[in-house]
This record gives structure tokens, C-alpha cells and sequence, in this order.
């Protein structure tokens, strides 16, 4: 899998059962950069929008979510740190295949999202 900036490597996913999707969604783009975009569904309830909006430095931060067209998928899955959002890596590049994205979401207890 692809490396995520330091700052981000904290949140990321960890093995496990992603929680529900609610809609509510915030993004941080770092397509161009690093070949992936970072998408939160629910991040509002844990009141923990600023803290992830400021660590999207280096990327396009947006009360939205990522844009999936010419991805190879995402992988869905549970922050750490006991929080209920959910984070769903899309990754534009980094991975052979869809396929191949597939087989490390899966292996890593994520949920393969297609496009």
C-alpha cells in the first residue's frame, strides 16, 4: 500500500468494521501529490473536523466527498482511536490493478470499494 504523510499515518485505518455511512462527508485530496484522496463520512459527529482539516496540509480540503471517476477503488474501514466515521481511502494510482487494490484492502481488514 502507499505510504500516507506522517501526519495522516496517525489517522488512518486500522483492521476492523467500518461504521455506518451517513452522508456527511469531508474530504482531503492528495491525488496529484500522492495518488490517493482521503474521504471522511461522519467526521462531524466526533467533533474532530478541524483537527483532520489541518493535517490535510499538502492537499485540497472539502465539505464533500472525493471524486471516485478514473480511481482504481477505495478501501473503506474504522479509524483508530475509538472514533464512529468512517474513512475510505481512493486511490488514483499506487496499485497495479483494481484487482490488486482489492486483494490489499481485503488483507488489511478494509472493505474494497469500486469506483
Amino acid at each position: 500500500m502507499r505510504t500516507l504523510p506522517l501526519a495522516l499515518f496517525a489517522l488512518a485505518c486500522a483492521p476492523g468494521t467500518s461504521g455506518p455511512r451517513t452522508g456527511e462527508f469531508h474530504s482531503c485530496d492528495l491525488s496529484d501529490s500522492a495518488g490517493y484522496c482521503l474521504e471522511y463520512d461522519g467526521l462531524a459527529a466526533d467533533g474532530a473536523v478541524a483537527a483532520y482539516e489541518a493535517a490535510c496540509a499538502g492537499g485540497t480540503w472539502s465539505e464533500g466527498p472525493c471524486e471516485t471517476a478514473g480511481t482504481l477503488g477505495g478501501c473503506m474501514g474504522a479509524p483508530e482511536g475509538g472514533f464512529t466515521f468512517t474513512l475510505t481511502t481512493w486511490f488514483s494510482g499506487g496499485y497495479p490493478s483494481a484487482a490488486a487494490l482489492q486483494e490489499g484492502c481485503e488483507s488489511g481488514g478494509d472493505t474494497y470499494l469500486a469506483p
